[in-house]
């Protein structure tokens, strides 16, 4: 039989048993053994590390499993659960649920909880959340904002100002955002939903402000650099590539990720020229550049492109709604076109082409492990025209995703045959995914019957192909299955799906995607707000 003897003590047990005692007196003479619990034990008992693995069940920020308040309970219980849970804790801000007052508080008065914060996301807007009652803070809350924000001693900076915003019941979220930036040094990932009404001119987000002195090397006093920042998300609404250029300089960022960005040359005639100065060649240190729902003309892309040094991975998705040229009007961005302040244009002018983007990637054929393009812009195959031979020059791409059309060419081009989806195809690739935005031709089909031929009796690094059917229409009469068996006879996994676009599942009231490996379940839970570290 196993006892106690047989399990050598945990790190944390060591370290309490080594702790010195004080003695103590005699206790006098307690019950009769017989009537003493034989064993009892709490969770207090218990060593260190089997209670941080019992937290792993006690999700702090999650939409579905919302445990902050749990572990709020235990951090106030004692020192030691404090002291195991307040990494837990304090590791993530959301707005979604927790206000921003009493945690600009909590981190302003206590360096040491600030110095947990890694992630940090806020949203803001003249209606989010606006069905919170605002905070009120108490004469002592004001002074500690006061007091900390002079302490910073930031030159030429008016905290009484910047205080004074702050403790305004009527104070703009950006605001109480941006300072707790101010306050947590350690911070590693960052999400930004930017709100923002219409452009001010002249003025940039408090949070962005910070970024641009940062990059410019301006004297911020005692605060920090941001220089465990890694990763940020920012989903734009007015915001440019002019106003981003910051985020690309600074020296510890490695992933940019923008959404609903719109670059378009005609927002002005010297936008290239701009974007140049502010993307000089091979400057920026980010190694992941994704772009979701943007688009970005040909030119202004190259320019950022080119100003990246190691670039390793590269999404693009391009949207198929109307944009917005002047970038103000924000309430409706994705505007009607004949809106005042909105400028219609044909799926011709804004498109991407696949040949000038392969083209300004050429110079991280060395280092591009990941290129994925979803091409919402249009479903003709009029700009995939043009030699892809450069494709093969990417020798270490293992995860590529393209509109089928790209690597299936059109037989238009006189020297294009049924084996151009192997031709184009990089030895290197092992996650293939191509997308199918229209109903399908035979000449594609007999492009994958080649492939899956070609596979069979040639050695490839592939170990999975995908194909994602884009449309409300049924899918192409193709035998799926039979190309899925030919695949899995040599090792590949093969999925095929039927996406629906959401907005046009809106509109028929049904949204049910289709296919292999897809789960049409979807949580109706909306979850719920919580106000953390109130009064």
């Amino acid at each position: 039989m196993l006892s106690s003897k047989d399990f050598p003590p945990l790190p944390s047990q060591v370290q309490r048993k080594s702790r010195p005692t004080k003695k103590e007196p005699p206790r006098s003479e307690g019950p009769p053994a017989a009537t003493r619990r034989a064993h009892s034990a709490s969770l207090n008992d218990l060593p260190d590390e089997l209670i941080v693995e019992i937290l792993d069940y006690l999700p702090g920020i999650d939409l579905q499993r919302f445990q902050l308040l749990t572990l709020a309970s235990l951090s106030l219980t004692n020192r030691r659960f404090h002291r195991i849970v307040v990494d837990r804790l304090y590791s993530t801000y959301d707005s979604f649920f927790c206000t921003p007052y009493p945690f600009l508080r909590t981190v302003m008065c206590d360096a040491d909880i600030a110095s947990h914060v890694k992630f940090v996301s806020f949203k803001y807007g003249p209606t989010v959340h606006s069905e919170r009652p605002p905070y009120v803070p108490s004469i002592s809350d004001k002074q500690l904002i006061k007091d900390s924000l002079r302490s910073l001693e930031i030159p030429r900076f008016d905290w009484k100002q910047w205080a004074s915003d702050c403790n305004d019941r009527q104070v703009d979220q950006e605001l109480l955002y941006a300072t707790m930036l101010l306050y947590t040094p350690n911070i590693a990932r960052l999400e930004i939903d930017d709100g923002a009404p219409v452009e001010t001119p002249g003025k940039l987000p408090r949070w962005l402000s910070h970024f641009r002195k940062i990059a410019n090397g301006v004297d911020l006093g005692g605060v920090h650099r941001f220089q465990y920042l890694k990763s940020i998300r920012v989903d734009v609404q007015y915001l440019k590539l002019r106003h981003l250029a910051p985020l690309f300089r600074l020296r510890s960022m490695r992933k940019v990720t923008l959404v609903g960005l719109f670059e378009w040359t005609s927002t002005g005639e010297t936008a290239k020229e701009e974007l140049r100065r502010l993307f000089p060649n091979r400057s920026s240190l980010i190694d992941e550049l994704q772009l979701e729902m943007s688009f970005v003309d040909d030119d202004l892309l190259n320019v950022v492109i080119s100003g990246i040094k190691k670039l390793k991975v590269f999404r693009y998705w391009s949207s198929t709604d109307h944009f917005e040229v002047s970038g103000r009007h924000s309430d409706d961005y994705w505007g009607i076109s004949g809106q005042q302040g909105y400028e219609p244009y044909g799926e011709i002018a804004a498109s991407n082409s696949w040949f000038s983007m392969v083209k300004s990637l050429k110079s991280h054929t060395s280092l591009l492990e990941t290129l994925s393009w979803r091409d919402g812009i249009h479903s003709e195959d009029r700009n995939y025209m043009g030699a892809l031979g450069f494709l093969s020059g990417f020798v270490k791409l293992s995860h590529l995703e393209v509109p089928l059309a790209v690597l299936a060419q059109q037989p238009q081009v006189t020297t294009t045959t049924v084996e151009s989806i192997v031709a184009n195809l990089p030895r290197s690739v092992q996650f293939l995914t191509m997308n199918m935005i229209h109903d399908g031709r035979a000449y594609y089909q007999r492009c994958l019957d080649y492939m899956a031929w070609y596979l069979s009796e040639n050695p490839t690094s592939l170990r999975e192909v995908k194909v994602i059917y884009h449309s409300l229409l049924t899918p192409p009469s193709y035998n799926w299955e039979k190309f899925g068996n030919l695949l899995l006879d040599q090792g590949i996994l093969f999925e095929f799906v039927h996406s629906i676009p959401e907005e046009e599942a809106d509109s028929e009231g049904n949204w049910a995607p289709y296919g292999a490996g897809v789960s049409s379940d979807e949580s109706d839970s909306s979850g719920y707000e919580e106000s953390l570290y109130s009064d």
